[in-house]
């Protein structure tokens, strides 16, 4: 890949005001946008041009790239100077912008991005300084974007590519697809377009940065892609979005790929969380536009999945998206992937075989990463800055962190006392049997699938989330992986294709947690359909992999039942029925308490008083939304908290009223819902 470096100027660096700096900055990204389209008709038969727009610079410059394949200038067909200076010609006249520079630069440079302040001090040192900037934050847009190119690597052909993959401790789904990467089958000559995008399931944000990079490379070398180039956006916060920026940042990511990393803030950690519905519909709207000349990976965070099911629910029936999972090894394994990353550090020559992966233990990629930087923290103080190694660092009261492990998360949750009880079971039923094989050595596996069942925010996915970790920290999971799915996950649209479907999802869940969600909706009014196909592939499996994977199915209880009567050997598999009641008034009292205690806010004693009576009236209705309705009603009085202090008439405000909220922050739309609607009565009536 060579790339070249475009810079396009106005003749006046000084603006009257923002009105016209904004006018000027909008006829110069004008002028670059018709700039691209000249030149994707010149390099139409290379198929391999791209140019991105940088929308920050100096108050009269601003950057942007071309980027190409070397074999167009190998046959002589492109010279890239010439042809942008033909291209800037043919544009309307612009007396006032000019294009002031292009210059070739590397791939090294184009990765080594500087932070935006230096931008100003660079240009004006060094005029041809071959660093330029590309780490641009928007957070005043929501969000953050940032460009890569990924490396050329050494993967020439199928073989070398399972190689490579499987230092990066790939799990099946990345090799099954190398191998359709690979298929003979396809055309290694031409580009036709984009048949298929990828949905990755990651515990670390720099784990799919590292399979994507890997995946682009196979796919460029296929003619799958016309560059190596990754746009990717992240820190994607819940507020409203400039529908014109994300336009253009897709129309300037054509022909290469956008990473979108679904986490969301920290509100989407929250099973009751009922955010971003607003980007999803934007971001979809434009995933659907673009599909066919961007390739998209979709980011999910297994343990925080953020807003990954809003999003992906709104475009899987126009795409199709391959899922790819985090890798999970043995020792032997998880050892081969920590000497890779072994070898791309600086301090390779203080490895003394001092890392322990224990046998029989299985771990994920996260997990190897995580014990990476903790060896290299040690080497770095104890052998190349030793002055430091017994000095004394903070140290944080682990009582008062958020959150500590998942047991202890669990246990700090309101209710629940039924499902604690049983994980407490399960744990100590699983110790009591690791002593007892020191005498009678058992191969049986042991049963231990579910049925939760309750109302919409009574907290079974977040109790299923932790569940899976807290069996994976005891050592009775093996990877603590969540593959969460519903009726559109697991029943195919064609004859044969359902049962496919689910053996995937079983073999995705291996080692941990299959959560099925309204797992009633499988079941259909005529027998012989796909929802009859899914459910007994679903008993199948459950027997198969019973001691490798765990089946929640999760529901309405009344129609649970429905769903347990449909198949004769399904009720027999299931070791626990778990059922997640309603929430009384004190009890969301005490959600709403931690969740001002995890937010660092207070309440005055009659906004407590005013929401004990909202709650006790709330309860007196059938599907009232329980955690979710907590959740609601306090963003809603922190937005109504927000107005209030805005137009009050103090000039500075303390961090005490920042974070009180006051009884009349509690007149809210959804406790006005509520008023509007009919109470059920308690009690008898005449």
């Amino acid at each position: 890949m060579i790339i070249y470096h475009i810079e396009v100027v106005s003749s006046s660096p000084v603006f009257k005001d923002d009105e016209q700096e904004g006018s000027v900055f909008k006829r110069r990204t004008s002028c670059l946008e018709r700039l691209n389209t000249i030149l994707l008709d010149i390099f139409e038969e290379q198929q391999s041009f791209l140019m991105q727009i940088a929308e920050i610079s100096t108050p009269s410059t601003i950057l942007a790239y071309v980027a190409y394949t070397p074999s167009g200038a190998e046959k002589g067909t492109i010279e890239v100077e010439t042809d942008i200076q033909q291209a800037w010609q043919r544009l309307p006249i612009q007396t006032d912008i000019t294009l002031a520079l292009i210059q070739e630069i590397t791939v090294t440079d184009f990765n080594r991005a500087i932070q935006r302040h230096e931008m100003y001090d660079t240009r004006v040192r060094e005029a041809c300084t071959k660093q330029f900037f590309t780490d641009f934050t928007k957070y005043d847009y929501g969000y953050k974007v940032s460009d890569r190119l990924a490396y050329e690597s050494t993967v020439t052909n199928k073989a070398s590519a399972k190689a490579a993959a499987k230092k990066l401790l790939p799990d099946s789904s990345m090799m099954q697809e190398l191998d359709r990467i690979f298929c003979g089958k396809h055309s290694k000559k031409l580009f036709f377009g984009i048949p298929v995008h990828y949905k990755l399931s990651v515990k670390a944000d720099i784990i799919a940065d590292e399979m994507i990079d890997f995946l682009v490379n196979c796919l460029y070398l296929n003619k799958r892609l016309l560059s190596r180039r990754i746009t990717k956006i992240d820190a994607i916060e819940d507020k409203r979005w400039d529908k014109d920026n994300i336009s253009k940042l897709f129309k300037c990511s054509q022909n290469s790929v956008v990473e979108i990393v679904l986490n969301g803030d920290v509100a989407t950690e929250q099973e009751y969380a009922s955010q971003y519905h607003q980007i999803s519909d934007m971001l979809a709207e434009y995933i659907k536009e673009f599909s066919g000349n961007i390739l998209f990976f979709f980011v999910e965070n297994s343990s925080h999945p953020g807003f990954a099911k809003q999003l992906l629910g709104k475009i899987d029936e126009e795409l199709d998206i391959i899922e790819i999972q985090e890798g999970v090894g043995n020792a032997r394994q998880a050892l081969a992937y920590f000497l890779t990353l072994l070898v791309d550090s600086n301090i390779q020559r203080f490895f003394e075989n001092d890392v322990v992966f224990e046998p029989g233990k299985f771990y994920s990629a996260t997990e190897v990463r995580t014990k990476f930087n903790q060896w290299r923290k040690a080497r770095l103080k104890d052998r190349v800055y030793s002055a430091y190694s017994y000095s004394q660092t903070l140290q944080i009261d682990k009582a008062i962190q958020k959150k500590g492990s998942a047991f202890d998360e669990l246990q700090s949750m309101v209710g629940l006392s039924e499902i604690k009880i049983i994980i407490k079971d399960i744990i100590a039923a699983y110790k009591i049997q690791k002593l007892r094989s020191k005498y009678y050595d058992s191969k049986e596996a042991v049963t231990r699938h579910m049925i939760f069942t309750g109302n919409p925010g009574t907290a079974k996915t977040t109790v299923a989330r932790l569940l899976a970790e807290i069996l994976k920290e005891n050592g009775i999971l093996k990877t603590g992986a969540f593959i969460e799915c519903g009726r559109a996950d697991l029943v195919g649209k064609y004859v044969g294709w359902t049962a496919q479907i689910v053996k995937e999802k079983f073999s995705q869940a291996q080692g941990g947690i299959l959560f099925i969600d309204e797992a009633y909706s499988l079941v259909e009014d005529r027998g012989g359909l796909y929802g009859d196909e899914a459910i007994n592939t679903i008993v199948q499996e459950m027997e198969n992999k019973r001691g490798d994977v765990i089946v929640i199915f999760a529901g309405y209880p009344g129609k649970m039942k429905e769903f347990l009567a449909k198949n004769e050997g399904l009720r027999s598999r299931i070791a626990f029925h778990v059922d997640f009641p309603d929430y009384g008034s004190d009890e969301l009292m005490g959600i709403l308490e931690k969740m001002l205690l995890d937010k660092q806010y207070v309440m005055t004693s009659q906004a407590k008083a005013k929401a004990q009576q909202i709650f006790k009236q709330v309860c007196t209705r059938n599907e009232f939304g329980n955690g979710r309705f907590v959740r609601n009603l306090f963003e809603q009085a922190v937005n109504r908290q927000a107005t209030r202090i805005s137009e009050s008439a103090e000039e500075e405000i303390g961090r005490e009223k920042l974070f009180e909220l006051q009884e009349v922050d509690l007149d809210v739309n959804i406790v006005k819902q509520y008023d509007k609607e009919q109470i059920r009565p308690i009690g008898f009536s005449s």
